[in-house]
């Protein structure tokens, strides 16, 4: 489609300093917000054959055919859309649906398939305070735990507002008050059941903030402000992952047929592998009690004569895992299994102990790396 709006620009406003203001008849269509029709309009020329309006627009010169334009015309259910003259003169309409008497203010020349598309944009204001000072408590507050509640506003613009960020209303249209706003949420999708919509985002006006170590959370509410952290941990760096075997939900079966099911019950018993039997299976339940994702580690699983690990310690290589990243706060389950045939050939029948080593190789940074061994008693027997 070819670009008339940008040069027309000057026809309008420039060169026609002299010419009398006077209603200029036109006769519009809207483009809406349609992905489809603009892509229709902006690649084929196709214009939509809908929602056709006869307008008088006050202008010294007429808008030439093909001038998109957007505007909030009442005519059209009060709602901004973008508008394509499809016929334009220098004398008025004896009935036109709507009359503009000020379209420098009203209505804004689009360079319509060059620039994105302007579209209502969802966000979640929250009022701050009219004034600068006295905001800040307010914001960090919201920064950190942004409330349930919010003023609906769609923005129209062609992207939305910054999310996490402060800015000042100008008002001037109608609803939202002037002042300074949380912005906690910015999406593209506009609300359907909004509280108010902003048609000109120049209206709105964002504010600086220093942020020291650019991790989104401004120096005045960053407890960590040379680290950087996210703002629900106030800036700080969260805490790494931590991981431990949880016992009580762990299962486990063994050639001992009435050894309780469940590592926390197993009391002074010890879970038996026979030379030859079924062994023993675990379904490891591994926690991540940090507030960071662990990454991928490896358990590997050894026999030992104590509770702890020592370097003559043998190491079953075939029951190693290799465990998946567990997300911060949760569970995961591995299943780790140990068989009599794995036993070295000359290995003495009598009490031992399987050691489960959790992150064996040190690749994850942890809160406390001195709980990751988990001694499981048992007892190697001969054959049935």
């Amino acid at each position: 489609m070819k670009n008339y709006y940008l040069s027309f620009l000057a026809i309008v406003f420039t060169i026609q300093s002299m010419a009398q203001v006077t209603p200029k008849y036109h006769l519009v269509r809207a483009l809406s917000e349609d992905a489809t029709s603009v892509a229709n309009y902006c690649n084929n020329g196709v214009l939509p054959t809908t929602f056709q309006l006869d307008l008088n627009i006050y202008l010294e010169t007429k808008l030439p055919v093909n001038t998109v334009f957007i505007a909030d015309l009442q005519s059209s259910g009060s709602y901004r859309k973008y508008y394509v003259v499809v016929e334009s003169g220098d004398s008025p309409s004896s009935n036109p649906i709507e009359t503009i008497t000020n379209f420098a203010n009203s209505c804004e020349i689009v360079d319509f398939c060059n620039v994105p598309l302007k579209t209502y944009k969802g966000h979640r204001f929250y009022y701050l305070g009219s004034t600068i000072s006295g905001i800040e408590s307010k914001y960090c507050q919201y920064l950190q735990n942004p409330p349930s509640s919010g003023i609906k506003v769609n923005v129209f613009n062609t992207i939305p507002l910054k999310q996490n960020s402060v800015y000042y209303y100008d008002g001037g249209e109608q609803g939202l008050s002037k002042g300074y706003y949380f912005i906690g949420y910015a999406g593209t999708t506009p609300n359907g059941d909004e509280d108010d919509n902003i048609h000109n985002v120049a209206l709105l006006h964002p504010i600086s903030f220093n942020d020291s170590d650019y991790d989104g959370v401004p120096n005045i509410c960053d407890n960590c402000a040379t680290q950087a952290g996210p703002p629900s941990n106030g800036g700080c760096p969260l805490p790494p992952a931590e991981l431990s075997l949880d016992p009580v939900t762990t299962h486990v079966s063994s050639d001992c047929s009435t050894c309780p099911q469940y590592l926390s019950s197993l009391g002074s018993r010890r879970y038996e592998i026979v030379r030859n039997g079924g062994g023993m299976i675990m379904q490891a339940r591994i926690r991540n009690t940090g507030q960071q994702s662990s990454g991928n580690y490896k358990i590997k699983v050894y026999l030992s004569s104590d509770a702890t690990l020592s370097s003559g310690d043998f190491n079953f290589y075939s029951s190693t895992v290799s465990a998946s990243s567990i997300n911060a706060g949760t569970v995961k389950i591995e299943n780790i299994t140990v068989y009599g045939s794995q036993f070295e050939y000359n290995q003495a029948y009598g009490n031992y102990y399987i050691l489960i080593v959790l992150d064996a190789d040190n690749n994850v940074t942890e809160a406390n790396e001195n709980n990751n061994l988990t001694a499981v008693p048992i007892l190697f027997k001969q054959n049935f």
